[in-house]
Formats: C-alpha cells, structure tokens, sequence
C-alpha cells in the first residue's frame, strides 16, 4: 500500500506538475506573443515615423528647390531685360518712318512736342515726338543734360558748369537739375 500511495502521489505530482507547466507555458507562449505583437506594433510605428519623416524631408527638399530655380529663373529674366536694354541699337525709326543711324545722331533739342533731330553732317529732321518717350528708345550713350536736349555723349568736346561743348561748334545748355548726371 504505502507503494501505491508514493506511486498515486508520484503520478499526481507529474500531473500536477504537466498541468501547471502547459499552463504556464501558455501563460509564458501568451506573454511572448503579445510581446511580439508589440515589438511588431512598435517596428510598425517607427516605420511609419521614419517614412513619414523622409517623405517631409522629400517634400521640403522638392519644395526648397522649385522655390530656388523659381527665384534664378526670375532673376535669369530680369537680367535677360537688362542686358536687352544695354543692347546698343545702331538705329531709330522715326515715325515718319525715317531710320537714323545712331551713330550719326549728335543730340536732341525739343521744342513743345516735337522734337529737332540733329544728325553729324550738320542735316536736321523735326518729327512730333515727346523727348521723354525717344529717350527711353535711346541707349545710354545718350545723356538728357536740360529739360529740353538730349545730346550723344560721343559727340561731347567739353563741359563746363553751365554749357556742353560739342564736337561740331554747338552749345547745349546744362541745367542744374542734369549736372549731376555729367559729373557722376
């Protein structure tokens, strides 16, 4: 008898023993699981964080650079303007359809609305035209040196304070307002 009771006792404890364990193991397999499931969750989040974070650095970088080949390609044409209105034209058309060498042109004298053209081989053409207007037409070798004349600075022998001498024996007033356009 006492073999059976160590026996019974014996089976039981391994039951015992085989029971607690599967519970335990699915306790300890529930537990890993879950970890796992978390871990997962966790990878998952710090996927999405990192793509989304390379996605905005992305979006920036794409951003950041249509910004700046916006901005060069506004600057490209302002400097595209400029560089077409430093273009030295060698001609003007006049309305009256009459072309004139630059060149030729020694300066501008107006008279109201209309304006005295003086060319190099001492010829004179009048047009009605604002001085203002033709001055925006001319290059920058042409300087307006009196509210009423616009002389080519090629054509200049000398300045004083209140005259500009010109190669052909004329004289042009220099107002004040203009001086300082002569002595920069």
């Amino acid at each position: 008898m006492k073999g059976k009771i160590i026996y019974i006792t014996f089976f039981y404890q391994l039951l015992f023993y085989e029971v607690y364990s599967k519970q335990n193991t699915k306790f300890e397999h529930e537990t890993f699981t879950s970890a796992a499931r978390i871990l997962s969750l966790q990878r998952t989040i710090l996927n999405l964080a990192l793509l989304l974070i390379v996605l905005g650095g992305l979006f920036y970088w794409y951003r950041e650079k249509s910004l700046r080949l916006q901005k060069e390609k506004s600057e490209a044409l302002e400097r595209m303007d400029a560089l077409k209105k430093r273009v030295i034209k060698n001609h003007i058309v006049l309305k009256d359809k009459t072309k004139l060498y630059l060149s030729d042109l020694v300066y501008i004298k107006a008279d109201g609305h209309y304006l005295n053209i003086f060319i190099s081989n001492n010829k004179k053409h009048f047009v009605r035209y604002k001085l203002s207007k033709i001055m925006e037409d001319l290059p920058p070798n042409f300087i307006q040196c009196h509210k009423s004349y616009i002389v080519n600075l090629n054509y200049i022998k000398r300045i004083n304070s209140k005259t500009v001498f010109l190669n052909n024996n004329r004289t042009v007033p220099l107002s004040r307002s203009f001086k300082n356009d002569f002595f920069i």
